[in-house]
């Protein structure tokens, strides 16, 4: 690979990003390390290193004084494993205090229920590599599942096989994230991205990837997945998210987190602590966070440890030596167990084999070691004493990490250090390169990890250390020779993917290039660095890989000609990052300076301007983001009046010439309709159907025509990702318009686009409107939940959260209408109000809890009454769209009818009018309100015997008669039950009589059971207070009580028990009874 190539397929050669490395080619074995070393003092030490009789071994000493902590842990994890939750388990302290050691503790036990799973942190990482601790204890988790196939084929398929089938297409994007997941899978990682999918959509989906990944692995295991993340103070935003939505998804259960975090780098406002806080605000029953601090070990403790080490049984004799160290080290474990290495080495303390015993002088040793009185100080000692290959192999290292692969390491050594690397020479340079490994590893500066095939710091102050030891002067200079190592590479598939990272940040820290083409080159790298890091939702890593791109291009060559592709990407990408940061000021820095390019196509602006539309639906600036809307469509030649007298002409005109184009076409001929491929006719698409989606929530009344204009593109132009939704959108639009046959041709032409487009990235919009909005009207409401749930699944699938959102809200809101029982929707509501929270999903939080509120209502579980009183709904206040408490309205209406409480719900019924209708163009909520409305008026009719309420109740009974004839199959049974109420009205109470029992049979057979109970009550009613029929009259009442209560709606059965008792039924509010008065 030659080149470096930007999305548009622009390229820069690279070779322009590699002439620096001449000047550092020649690399001499002291030219940057500033320590004295002694070879022959590391020949000294490894000659006697087999005699471990003499060495302090470190190695096998427990956890001393840390008893309690250690208990807490395992609280923690059988908690999960007991109960299956969450938890979420915090190891605070200062550096070197035995965070690490306290949180690996708890899997040193072999456990075959649990799999423990660890990983960390990488300062010289964060906010460059995405994810990087998680995806590190992914890569952990691999490397275990590839020696559980040697050892156990049955388990491994087993877990390949649930983990493929729950993650499906999904996988191939966490391939790309983790690139060991290929040796599990054997699939290639490759960066997977939809297109036009917005950075948010991005981050939705690849926080639902891994969702998916760990809600199947905790079920895989057990008991718990017991993941362990040490220096958390280093995190990345994207990774903290991650975790915040793992700890609060109810689906995952046995899933332990064991944060360890410096202390005194987490402040208040640390990234780590916002998380920690917006957990403790949300539902704690669902999970646990327990928090454990470490500090220092007192002297009494280090007293123990010394005892244990030195194999002391004498306190006596150790406790001035203990006082002594604790003294010097405060009694940090860290530099305590340095201090002591420190001491064997000057031979201060060491072992005598005449007495065969370790022997000491704590005078001498208080008085020898005045000066070492820092950790950093005591390291620096220790490397002075190694050789010097091993300390340049200790500073390559801490260059490029604190955690870095066997083979990547031997790679870059060998061209670092000895000019080339190559398949023949790999076995001899592992040869050269492995003594210097076990030195470093035997000095205790790093660690090996087989399971991993990764090399890594015993300790951050390790690496702390041998980062400090390289000649600052030399440092960039070593930097930029290693970044070009890796990207060379990487270039050749040597490295991994995300290895892109390491080198563009090792270039950003290293020399700064000098001539414009190294310039030029180093900026394609950030923006490529930036892409991959925004597709995999890590968007602050993306902004500072944006940042340090726009600021290598030199200002004079910024937007010209040669240029100007680069500049494009890197300041429309920046806008994108930022806006998913919601760093609103520098999003709109990098989207003005895209947009004062007045001189360059449209086209080139689009990011830009969805990005600023976006914003502005974002702070519900709605009628801005409309005005911006048309703007851009005025710009590409689309012309929209404005005044409300054209903006209703044009219409009449556009939906006549639309159904005619639409009546010459068969459904098969719709789907021969070409792919449309033409970018500039994509875009006006997007920015179309984005139009309408800022028109539908400002309450604009060119809603409609966005919806025309976008349904005949397609018609001319060709099918794309945005054609089922618009068609969907104009389905809605006929059936407002009573079209239902044609409505029902545009159903079926929709759903055969779907199959045609590959993409599914609008599924989820064209699932919600067409199984709520649309098919309703003509198609019997079972089965229509089936549909919305997978439109609900699909666009969480794809990241397309809001659409997903309105899917399950609609799943839940068709239960209701086709009456499904109020307990089991009350358990849904509550999953998914909680749902919407976390997803900040605002309006379908409102909607649903609305609907929610109504249902707890019902079931007597809230003592709000809404029927009478809408502010007792909790979110009242909160309500501040039209929709929004039009829909209120309309559930008091229903609320009104089921509760008897007439008289308010006719005058309520009044005040409305029918403005609700044409607001909530196509809302299956229609069909029930009209009966609602109806029946509440129709009781006050035969109350007060006033025309008003006869001709309104007349009008919604209309209403649903036009709906019935033209074959709503819905609506039947309102059709009957309201024309037995005007018989009722009319005085035929014969035929009324007749026309109840058939609506209640009707109604009950089709399972609307809350309308059997309403109209075996309304029946009643009729009965007892027309017909003087006390036997039938109670058997209705009867019969409506039995069906509320199949319902579940318990505060209806208890207010009709407790008016009229089981026998003898009285007339509720709003019922005729004949007065002597009647007669006048």
């Amino acid at each position: 690979m030659d080149t470096l190539r930007a999305d548009d397929g622009s390229s820069v050669s690279s070779q322009s990003l590699r002439t620096s490395l001449a000047r550092s080619s020649s690399v001499h074995k002291n030219e940057f390390v500033l320590l004295p070393t002694n070879d022959n003092a590391a020949k000294t030490r490894r000659a006697t290193r087999d005699m471990t009789i003499n060495k302090l071994r470190f190695h096998t000493l427990g956890l001393i004084g840390r008893s309690e902590e250690v208990a807490l842990l395992k609280q923690g994890v059988e908690r999960a494993t007991e109960k299956q939750s969450r938890e979420l388990i915090l190891i605070s302290g200062e550096s070197g205090t035995g965070k690490t050691a306290l949180a690996t503790s708890v899997g040193e036990e072999k456990n075959d229920r649990c799999i423990f799973l660890s990983s960390k942190f990488d300062l010289m990482l964060r906010e460059k590599e995405p994810y990087a601790g998680i995806v590190g204890a992914c890569q952990d988790l691999c490397r275990k599942l590839l020696l559980l196939k040697e050892s156990n084929q049955d388990r491994f398929d087993t877990i390949h096989q649930g983990l493929q089938e729950a993650l499906g297409s999904d996988l191939s994007l966490l391939v790309s994230i983790i690139t060991e997941l290929d040796e599990i899978f054997d699939m290639p990682p490759q960066l997977y991205q939809m297109s036009n999918q917005s950075m948010q959509e991005q981050m939705n989906r690849t926080v639902y990837a891994f969702r998916r990944f760990f809600q199947k692995l905790c079920t895989l295991f057990p008991s718990a997945v017991v993941i362990t993340l040490d220096d958390c103070q280093w995190a990345d935003f994207a990774s903290l998210y991650l975790l915040e939505v793992l700890l609060t998804d109810d689906s995952i259960g046995g899933l332990v987190i064991i944060g360890c975090y410096r202390s005194d780098e987490v402040f208040d406002a640390h990234i780590l602590s916002q998380m920690v806080r917006n957990l403790q605000l949300g539902n704690t029953d669902a999970f646990c966070i327990t928090k454990i601090c470490v500090g220092n070990l007192l002297v009494h403790q280090v007293q123990e440890l010394l005892m244990e080490l030195l194999a002391e049984c004498n306190t006596e004799n150790v406790e001035k030596l203990a006082q002594v160290c604790h003294r010097k080290t405060l009694g940090n474990a860290f530099f305590l167990q340095q201090f002591l290495g420190h001491l064997e080495e000057v031979e201060l303390l060491k072992f005598n084999f005449g007495l065969m015993k370790w022997t000491w002088n704590a005078e001498d040793i208080a008085t020898q070691t005045m000066a070492t009185n820092n950790v950093l100080d005591l390291l620096r000692f220790k490397m002075a004493a190694n050789s010097l290959d091993v300390n340049n192999l200790l500073a390559l290292v801490a260059c490029m990490g604190s955690v870095v692969p066997e083979s990547v390491l031997c790679i870059v050594w060998s061209i670092y250090f000895h000019g080339e690397h190559t398949i023949e020479s790999h076995e001899n340079m592992q040869g050269k390169l492995n003594p210097l490994l076990l030195s470093a590893i035997e000095e205790g500066f790093l660690e090996h990890h087989p399971s991993l095939s990764t090399y890594q710091f015993v300790h951050d102050k390790m690496h702390e250390c041998c980062l400090a030891t390289v000649n600052p002067l030399r440092l960039p200079g070593m930097k930029t020779r290693i970044g070009h190592i890796v990207l060379n590479e990487l270039h050749k598939g040597s490295f991994a993917e995300r290895f892109l990272f390491v080198a563009a940040s090792l270039l950003n820290e290293g020399l700064p290039p000098d001539e414009t083409s190294e310039r030029v080159a180093l900026a394609n790298l950030n923006l490529q660095a930036a892409q991959n890091a925004a597709d995999a939702s890590s968007f602050s890593s993306a902004s500072k890989y944006v940042e340090h791109g726009v600021n290598l291009l030199p200002p004079a060559l910024k937007w010209t000609d040669g240029y100007y592709d680069l500049t494009l990407h890197l300041y429309s990408l920046g806008a994108e990052v930022e806006y998913a940061l919601s760093n609103v000021e520098a999003m709109q820095i990098y989207c003005d300076e895209v947009l004062k390019q007045a001189d360059r196509p449209l086209i080139d602006k689009f990011r830009v301007y969805n990005v600023v539309q976006d914003s502005l639906l974002n702070q519900e600036k709605h009628d801005e983001s409309v005005k911006l809307g048309f703007e851009v469509l005025r710009k590409l030649g689309y012309e929209f009046p404005r005044r409300w007298i054209s903006i209703q002409t044009s219409i009449i005109a556009q939906v006549g010439k639309s159904l005619m184009s639409l009546s010459k076409r068969t459904v098969n001929e719709i789907e021969t309709l070409p792919i449309l491929t033409d970018p500039l006719k994509l875009q006006e698409m997007h920015i179309l159907d984005k139009t309408t989606r800022c028109c539908y929530i400002a309450n604009d009344d060119r809603l409609i025509l966005a919806v025309l204009r976008n349904f005949d593109n397609s018609l001319k132009h060709g099918l794309c990702e945005y054609s089922p939704p618009v068609w969907a959108s104009f389905g809605v639009l006929l059936v407002s318009l009573g079209e239902f046959s044609s409505a029902a041709r545009i159903a079926d032409c929709c759903r055969a686009i779907v199959d045609k487009i590959e993409s599914r990235r609008t599924t989820a919009k064209t699932m919600h409107v067409l199984n709520f909005l649309v098919l309703p009207w003509f198609h019997p409401y079972q089965g229509l939940q089936k549909q919305l749930f997978e439109g609900y699944n699909t666009g969480l699938l794809v990241g397309d959260v809001e659409s997903a959102c309105w899917c399950i809200a609609q799943y839940l809101a068709i239960g209701f209408l086709q009456g499904k029982n109020l307990l089991s929707l009350d358990a849904d509501a509550k999953i998914y109000i909680k749902q919407q929270q976390e997803f900040g999903q605002i309006h379908v939080f409102k909607y649903i809890a609305l609907l929610h509120a109504v249902i707890q209502e019902l079931s007597g579980q809230s003592d709000s009454d809404m029927g009478r009183d809408a502010k007792t709904f909790y979110l009242y206040d909160q309500l501040n769209t039209v929709l929004q408490h039009q829909s209120l309205e309309m559930h008091q209406s229903r609320l009104c009818a089921i509760m008897g409480y007439h008289a308010e719900g006719a005058q309520l019924s009044i005040e409305r009018g029918d403005k609700f209708a044409k607001n909530a163009l196509g809302f299956s909520w229609h069909m029930g309100d009209a009966f609602y409305r109806g029946v509440t008026l129709f009781a006050m009719a035969h109350k007060t015997r006033k025309r008003k309420y006869g001709s309104l109740a007349r009008k919604q009974w209309s209403l649903i008669k036009t709906w019935a004839k033209k074959g709503n199959p819905n609506v039947s049974h309102y059709d009957c039950l309201l024309n037995a109420e005007n018989e009722v009205f009319a005085g035929r109470y014969g035929k009324g009589e007749s026309l109840f029992q058939k609506g209640i049979a009707m109604a009950s057979r089709a399972g609307f059971i809350m309308d059997a109970a309403l109209g075996s009550e309304r029946c009643a009613d009729f009965l007892l207070s027309k017909m003087k029929d006390q036997e039938g009259a109670s058997y209705r009442m009867q019969e409506a009580v039995r069906y509320y209560k199949e319902w579940g709606a318990q505060r209806k059965v208890e207010q009709m028990e407790n008016n009229h008792g089981e026998s003898r039924p009285g007339p509720p509010d709003g019922v005729y009874i004949p007065t002597s008065d009647d007669s006048n």
